[in-house]
C-alpha cells in the first residue's frame, strides 16, 4: 500500500475576520480541496491531531500530555532515562494577565519577549519560593516554561492557545486540585510582580510577566504501536513526536529541499496560519498560505504520479478532506479554498 501525506494546518480556513481582496492564488490547495473527498470525524484541537496521527487518544478528565512531549522536542536531556522520563510535567508558559471588568485578561509575551537574563531570574526566583512545595520550574527558552512536579496533581487545564486574549472563567482549570492550583498561581502573581525583573520592564513601558499558565500536564506515554514515517515542523510537539516514536524529523525548509516520500507516510504541521489570526493579521495570513501552497507543489506532483495514496487536509475546523489521483481527475469540481473559508462571527 502507498504511503499517505498528511498535512495539519489549523487556521487554514479560517475563521476570518473578513475575506482579503484580492484573494491570495493558491491553484495547490484550490485543487486539493476542490476534488477532495470530505469526512466529518476530523479533530478541530491541532495537538489532539498530531496526537491522534500516532494513534493516541488520550483519557477521558486528563490532560492531553503535550508538556513532556514538547520537552523531549526542546529539551530531550531534562526527561532522559535517569533525569525525569517519569517525572509528571505540566507547561508553565509567561504570561501577561490584565484586569478587564470584573475578570482577567491572559496575553502571551511574544511581541515583547523576555530575555535569557530575565529568564533565568524569574525562574530562579519562583524556585527559591517554592522549594519546599514540590514543583520546579524549568525554562528551555524565554517563551516555553514547564513544571516538574513530584506527585500528579488532580487537575484538569484549558491549553494556553484556547484561552489567550480571553477572559478567563472559573473553569478554566478544573478538578480536585483546582483550588490549590489556584492559590498557588494567585502567589505566582505576587511574587513576580515584586521581582526586580517587572520593575525594570515596567519602566520599559514594557508589559510584565505577572503570571504562569498551567496546562497540558502529564508523564511520557509509552512509545506508540504506529504512525508516520517522517514528521515535517517547527514546533516542539514535531520534535518532541518524532523522538517518542521513533520517527524522522525535517523543518519545512528541509523537506522543500528534497520533499522525500516515506514508506510509513509523511505528517506536515504547518500553524503558520493560525498563529496569523491569533495575531488578527489577515496579511500575514494570506502569506501564509501561498508559502504552503507552493509547498504543496512537489507533493501534488507525485500523487499525481501515485506515489503518494492520498494527501489528506486537516484544517481543524471538524472536518478533513481526501484528495487521491483519482480524484484529481475531477476537473469539473471547482470550489477551492475561497469557497471553504468560514468567517468569524461578530
Amino acid at each position: 500500500m502507498r504511503p499517505a501525506l498528511e498535512l495539519i494546518c489549523p487556521g487554514l480556513l479560517g475563521p476570518l475576520p473578513l475575506r482579503p481582496e484580492p484573494f491570495p492564488a493558491l491553484p495547490n490547495l484550490d485543487r486539493l480541496l476542490a476534488r477532495a473527498r470530505p469526512f466529518t470525524d476530523a479533530e478541530t484541537d491541532p495537538f489532539v491531531a498530531l496526537f491522534a496521527a500516532f494513534g493516541y487518544r488520550g483519557e477521558p478528565g486528563r490532560d492531553l500530555p503535550s508538556a513532556p512531549l514538547c520537552l523531549l522536542g526542546e529539551a530531550p536531556e531534562l526527561i532522559a532515562p535517569g533525569a525525569g522520563e517519569d517525572a509528571y510535567w505540566l507547561h508553565a508558559d509567561p504570561v501577561y494577565l490584565r484586569p478587564d471588568m470584573e475578570r482577567l485578561r491572559l496575553f502571551e509575551l511574544e511581541r515583547f519577549a523576555l530575555t535569557a537574563e530575565e529568564t533565568a531570574a524569574l525562574v530562579s526566583s519562583f524556585n527559591d519560593h517554592f522549594a519546599d512545595e514540590g514543583v520546579e520550574l524549568f525554562a528551555p527558552t524565554p517563551q516555553r516554561w514547564y513544571l516538574r512536579l513530584a506527585h500528579p496533581p488532580a487537575l484538569v487545564t484549558t491549553p494556553l492557545y484556547r484561552v489567550l486574549g480571553e477572559a478567563l472563567s472559573a473553569d478554566a482549570i478544573s478538578g480536585a486540585d483546582a483550588l490549590t492550583w489556584t492559590r498557588l498561581l494567585n502567589e505566582v502573581q505576587m511574587l513576580f510582580f515584586a521581582d526586580p525583573v517587572n520593575r525594570a520592564r515596567e519602566a520599559r513601558g514594557v508589559p510584565v510577566v505577572n503570571g504562569l499558565w498551567p496546562w497540558g500536564g502529564g508523564r511520557l506515554p509509552a512509545p506508540p504501536s504506529r504512525g508516520p514515517g517522517l514528521v515535517v515542523g517547527e514546533h516542539p510537539l514535531t520534535y518532541g513526536l518524532a523522538r517518542w516514536a521513533g520517527a524522522g524529523h525535517r523543518t519545512p525548509a528541509q523537506w522543500l529541499q528534497d520533499p522525500a516520500v516515506s514508506d510509513r507516510g509523511i505528517l506536515v504541521y504547518d500553524d503558520s496560519p493560525w498563529r496569523a489570526l491569533h495575531g488578527r493579521d489577515l496579511g500575514a495570513w494570506a502569506d501564509a498560505l501561498v508559502a504552503c501552497d507552493a509547498a504543496l507543489g512537489a507533493p501534488v506532483r507525485a500523487l499525481r504520479r501515485h506515489r503518494w495514496s492520498e494527501i489528506v487536509l486537516e484544517p481543524c475546523t471538524g472536518m478533513g478532506y481526501r484528495t487521491s489521483a483519482w480524484g484529481l481527475l475531477r476537473w469539473w469540481r471547482r470550489r477551492g479554498l475561497r469557497g471553504h473559508c468560514r468567517l468569524a462571527r461578530r
